[in-house]
């Protein structure tokens, strides 16, 4: 797949998808609705934000301009519950539910989908009533030419 598009399409890809699932209150981009101003009050959360990238030249032919894009992303899970039990099966849950909406897909119809994956994850210690598990995601596609990544947004 050689395609024009960008991190933040694939990324909306995947908050998308999330939401599709229904295991979550809600999927955000990058912030917790409250540091939005909005309500604290979603039980099962998650939040996608990117991490960092990588582009290299994987092409040896000098006459094609072809680079891979790496992205790591991460997306953190929030359950809120006053079981700390609970809290930890329930993100359990959530972690299985993200990684069958997101393990193997062409995010965006532009990554690669043997490249995308859920890759590494750590709780949070809990805050009553609150736990959270950070999530590493990957994803990677491929950019044909010098001038082939996508400047809109």
């Amino acid at each position: 797949m050689t395609g024009i598009g960008n991190d933040g399409d694939v990324l909306d890809d995947a908050q998308g998808r999330l939401q599709a699932t229904g295991a979550f209150d809600g999927v955000y981009r990058s912030a917790l609705p409250e540091s939005r101003g909005g309500a604290a009050g979603d039980r099962l959360a998650a939040v996608v934000a990117p991490l960092d990238w990588e582009q290299t030249d994987d092409v040896d032919d000098e006459t094609l301009v072809q680079s891979t894009r790496r992205v790591r992303w991460t997306l953190t899970l929030i359950v809120r519950d006053d079981d700390p039990e609970a809290r930890e099966r329930a993100l359990e849950k959530l972690l299985a539910v993200a990684q069958n909406a997101l393990d193997g897909q062409a995010l965006a119809a532009l990554t690669i989908p043997d490249w995308t994956r859920l890759r590494r994850g750590r709780y949070q210690p809990p805050s009553a009533p609150e736990q959270r598990m950070t999530v590493t995601g990957e994803f990677a596609y491929w950019v044909a030419g010098f001038n082939g990544n996508a400047a809109d947004g």
